[in-house]
């Protein structure tokens, strides 16, 4: 019961942000459109996903467009690593 609970309040906090997590699956979700390896990608598409603050892209090294249209965004971080973008 209380592993259910752990993982319910773990979904709840990632709610609105992007983790690693999200991003594995993201990767995974589309092999036509994403590179398995996040440097490779240069291109995300990231909008109305319903995130409210932008972190964790650092790996993306060779990101050049990053879509984010129809997000409540309040934060972003990370982001000066991305010098291509």
């Amino acid at each position: 019961m209380s592993r259910l609970l752990a993982q319910q309040q773990e979904e709840e906090d990632s709610r609105g942000r992007i983790t690693e997590k999200f991003i594995k699956k993201l990767l995974r979700s589309d092999h036509r459109t994403y590179y398995s390896t996040p440097e490779l990608n240069d291109k995300l598409y990231l909008h109305y996903k319903g995130f409210r603050k932008i972190e964790n892209l650092e790996v993306f090294t060779g990101l050049k467009v990053l879509y984010l249209e129809g997000n409540g965004i309040e934060k972003m971080s990370g982001l000066d690593k991305l010098t291509e973008l």
